[in-house]
This record gives C-alpha cells, structure tokens and sequence, in this order.
C-alpha cells in the first residue's frame, strides 16, 4: 500500500472508520485533535508534549509511561 504523504501543510483531517495501522506522524502539530473509539494498541508516542491531554472511558490495560505501568498506579489511586 503507497502511503498517502501530507507534508509542510495546514489541514484539517476527518478519518472515519479508516484503517492506517502503521501510520507515522512526525513533528505533527495535532492540538485540540478528537480521538474517539480508536484502537491504538502497540502505538508509541515518543518526544511528545503532552500537556493538557486528557484520556476518558479507555481501556489502559499494559499502558506505560516511562515504563510505569498507569493502569496499576490507578488501580490503586481508585482503591484508596
């Protein structure tokens, strides 16, 4: 599959029901951006600002940051 290449651009993408498994994006500006019902198992996010994300009502099963895994550190956050 030819990868579709959007480069030194300014647009606005709606990707519905769309599969790009082993997509790359580099120096994305992706701020206020909507990912709702996506499967991002395997995804890796590295160098990344991640400031003012937010993650509601997902399944963070193994999810790591740093190497820490947060679904345990929530687990017992929630038990307290």
């Amino acid at each position: 599959m030819e990868p579709i290449k959007v480069k030194n651009t300014q647009v606005q993408l709606e990707v519905n029901e769309a599969d790009i498994n082993g997509s790359t994006f580099t120096s994305a500006m992706l701020k206020d951006c909507l990912f709702r019902e996506v499967m991002m198992v395997g995804a890796r996010i590295i160098d990344a600002n991640l400031s003012s994300v937010a993650i509601k009502d997902c399944n963070i099963k193994g999810l790591t940051i740093d190497g820490v895994d947060i679904s345990k550190l929530l687990e017992e956050y929630r038990n307290k």
